[in-house]
């Protein structure tokens, strides 16, 4: 799952399928290094072609990975969750996940009941409280991204973890910059999709 980019000059074509993580750090990288990535990655339209010169576009793929290798902690994480114990009897806690769990109970609080939700950069506990009209509402949205476990009544002990999230950017930056190394035209064209 993922988009394409591809690159291409006088016929020599080079195309990496981006994933999710991938493109998730792009646009953190956008913070950084604005006009990089830009040439690197932007596009007005997905199928759009653009023109940039070959130069710049090597320069930008080295600027980026060199950012990237001082700059490792902005990588992009997978924060999972596991449950000491299943809420439902008889169901099987099971291993670190991703996704989400409804639900918990925190101990000394009654009146609430809690969501966690795990993935991509993400780790929230969410605090829910019956509204005015009957529905759930969220009163308090909590990160837990330096947290290691929380203590719930219907759980047991919930474990958290961080994983490296799987990511071929620094990769696919070389191979971009090596690319361009070889392009012969001053100009080429990108496009996504």
């Amino acid at each position: 799952m993922g988009l394409d980019l591809t690159y291409d000059a006088d016929g020599a074509t080079f195309t990496h399928r981006f994933s999710h993580a991938d493109w998730y750090m792009i646009e953190a990288l956008r913070a950084h290094l604005p006009e990089q990535v830009g040439i690197c990655f932007d596009v007005p339209e997905l199928g759009e072609l653009v023109r940039i010169k070959t130069a710049a576009l090597k320069q930008s793929a080295l600027e980026i990975d060199r950012f990237l290798a001082g700059n490792a902690q902005i990588l992009p994480a997978t924060y999972q969750f596991k449950l000491e114990r299943f809420p439902v009897p008889g169901v099987p806690a099971g291993g670190f996940v991703i996704g989400g769990i409804s639900g918990l109970h925190l101990p000394n609080d009654p009146d609430h009941v809690y969501c966690i939700d795990a993935g991509l950069n993400e780790l929230r506990l969410k605090k829910m409280a019956v509204g005015a009209v009957g529905k759930g509402v969220i009163v308090d949205d909590r990160d837990m991204r330096n947290e290691t476990e929380l203590v719930t009544e219907s759980a047991g002990k919930v474990q958290f973890r961080r994983r490296a999230a799987k990511t071929t950017l620094r990769r696919a930056l070389r191979e971009i910059a090596a690319y361009a190394d070889c392009v012969a035209s001053d100009e080429l064209t990108k496009v996504v999709g």
